[in-house]
């Protein structure tokens, strides 16, 4: 049954009285979406760049974003600990 319904109702075929206007419009329909196709591809390559460059920056900016993390922790520490050796009760 496979075969009979392939060969008789075959999908996209063109029937009499129809062929020169579907035809012409069936080619524009497929420019379009080529088009389409094309548009989102180059979109889809320009986010990818954008992530790739937007990550490598982010790399490149963690080692001295963690030294100055550290360094202001540190000095977060000492000023408290400073504060609490002289403020002993006597």
């Amino acid at each position: 049954m496979g075969d009979t319904f392939d060969t008789v109702f075959r999908l996209g075929q063109l029937w009499d009285g129809s062929a020169g206007r579907n035809k012409c419009m069936r080619g524009e329909k497929s420019r379009e979406k080529r088009v389409r196709i094309e548009t989102m591809s180059n979109l889809v390559a320009k986010v990818k760049q954008w992530h790739d460059q937007f990550f490598a920056l982010v790399s490149y900016l963690e080692s001295p974003f963690l030294l100055f993390v550290r360094l202001y922790w540190g000095w977060q520490l000492a000023q408290s600990g400073w504060g609490k050796l002289h403020h002993l009760p006597m």
